[in-house]
C-alpha cells in the first residue's frame, strides 16, 4: 500500500471509516515532480469536504497536516490497515 502511495503519479480515490464506524471517500493527489515546492494532498469528497497535505508517507499510514483559522497546526494520521483503494460506497 505504502508504494502505491509513493510512486502515484496520478490523482486516484481511496475510502476508510470515520469514527462513526461508516465510510468516507478521500481522495490523494500526489506531488507534481516538476515543481519542488508542490506537496502532495489528500481531500474528502463531499459538499464541505476537508483538504490535508501530506507530511510523510510512513512504513505504518499517512502523516497529514493542516492549519486552523489561528494559524495552529492541525495533524491526522491514516493507517494502512484502514485503507481501502477505490470508492468502496459505490459498491
Amino acid at each position: 500500500m505504502k508504494k502505491h502511495f509513493e510512486t502515484a503519479t496520478e490523482k486516484f480515490e481511496f475510502t476508510i471509516p470515520n469514527r462513526y464506524s461508516r465510510k468516507k471517500v478521500l481522495e490523494f493527489i500526489p506531488k507534481d515532480p516538476e515543481s519542488t515546492y508542490s506537496e502532495g494532498r489528500v481531500s474528502e469528497l463531499s459538499m464541505f469536504g476537508k483538504s490535508m497535505n501530506v507530511k510523510s508517507i510512513t512504513k505504518s499510514g499517512l502523516m497529514l497536516y493542516s492549519y486552523d483559522i489561528l494559524d495552529n497546526q492541525i495533524t491526522a494520521k491514516i493507517k494502512w490497515e484502514d485503507v481501502e483503494l477505490g470508492n468502496t460506497l459505490d459498491k
